[in-house]
């Protein structure tokens, strides 16, 4: 199969484990939430309210580790094309001999995605159950916005950090629902 930055990569036809980084972790979960071995993002305090528990339980909390990476088995490992990855996708592949396939991560792009990963883990009913979610309720939001008059857009200043003091600047993946609404052309879903 060709991945979503365009290598190529021999997968297994069955999949039951998946190693993921940050990026593909949200995706991959969304689609099945048993068939990760690995959690990328803490869950403290009041955060457990907001997220259900398969995503951490009975999983080990590990983002780049080869090592926690050959200790989970994985049949797959699926990595997001992201800046700030600590994972070479050739480099890994090459290294643990288990095949790794590069999702994209932005929003534009969420249909094609859960679509690729769909069919990676065979599972097109769930992914298109998604694709519709998004065409309903999400990508129509840009639309809704350059309806109005740049006066009337809402302004947003986007912090975080423990102290909210960092900016996300423009392009960052963390402003990238900020940056889909800002575009002015309605692109890909109409």
């Amino acid at each position: 199969m060709t991945d979503m930055t365009g290598r190529t990569v021999t997968i297994p036809a069955e999949i039951n484990r998946v190693f993921t980084d940050r990026f593909a972790s949200l995706p991959v979960f969304a689609l099945d939430a048993t068939i990760s071995c690995n959690y990328t993002f803490t869950v403290n305090g009041a955060a457990g309210k907001f997220i259900s528990p398969a995503y951490y339980t009975n999983k080990v909390f590990a983002e780049s580790s080869i090592e926690e990476i050959l200790k989970q088995h994985p049949d797959i490992i699926i990595l997001g094309d992201m800046t700030g990855s600590n994972l070479n996708p050739d480099e890994l592949q090459k290294k643990l001999k288990i095949p790794v396939i590069v999702i994209t991560f932005r929003l534009e792009d969420y249909p094609e995605t859960f679509r690729f990963l769909g069919d990676v883990l065979n599972l097109p009913e769930k992914s298109e159950q998604i694709v519709d979610f998004l065409k309903r309720y999400i990508l129509p939001l840009q639309k809704s916005t350059s309806a109005l008059p740049p006066g009337r857009r809402p302004r947003v200043y986007y912090a975080e950090g423990l102290k909210g003091l960092n900016t996300e600047p423009k392009g960052s993946i963390h402003s990238q629902v900020l940056d889909y609404l800002q575009q002015k052309t309605w692109q890909k879903y109409r």
